[in-house]
């Protein structure tokens, strides 16, 4: 039980399953009460896909998790910054 309430969500990700993977349970249960929501992934990671499996795999994952979470498809934004080398931009 949240012990304040929340009027907005940004999920900021580095990788496309990290919000997943780490706060799960509570960005679904904000995003279920009907707060406002943006989520962003930095990096699709393409590089690191196996070979085999198409480039964009991840990307598709991230937005069907994304939507099981209950964000609707235009409040989702994935990045394509190269894995590992995202410190190269920041300037």
């Amino acid at each position: 039980m949240l012990s304040f309430t929340p009027q907005r969500l940004l999920v900021l990700a580095p990788h496309t399953d990290d919000a997943e993977i780490g706060a799960g349970g509570l960005v679904g249960t904000l995003v279920a009460g009907g707060i406002q929501r943006r989520y962003v992934a930095f990096s699709t990671c393409e590089a690191s896909v196996p070979a085999g499996f198409p480039p964009d795999v991840l990307a598709g994952e991230c937005r069907q998790a994304a939507r099981q979470l209950g964000f609707r498809d235009e409040e989702v934004s994935l990045r394509s910054f190269t894995v590992r080398r995202f410190p190269e931009r920041r300037q």
